[in-house]
């Protein structure tokens, strides 16, 4: 996703490829996301994610960047196996 204006919320973006940001480039708000496996890097020019599991990224604002142990990637079967690092991480507040 390339120049996101406003929320990026409950989304899995993961093996794509781009010349900057393979997973998010220039987005604004990203949350309860999970970012993974994307080439040239994770996020580009992205501001506040928050409550979200990022490969290589920061760990803060209730960040992760553990394997989001998905259940077969290889036949995109993108679930989260039972134990994953992210369930029941996201935002607390979110209703």
């Amino acid at each position: 996703m390339y120049s996101c204006r406003g929320l990026v919320q409950h989304c899995t973006v993961v093996n794509n490829q781009a010349i900057l940001g393979g997973g998010l480039a220039e987005c604004e708000i990203i949350k309860n996301c999970i970012i993974w496996a994307n080439v040239d890097t994770q996020l580009y020019r992205c501001w506040q994610p928050e409550y979200s599991c990022i490969q290589d990224g920061l760990i803060n604002a209730g960040n992760i960047k553990r394997n989001p142990e998905f259940v077969n990637p290889q036949l995109n079967d993108y679930r989260l196996r039972p134990g994953s690092a992210c369930i029941d991480t996201g935002d607390p507040d979110f209703h």
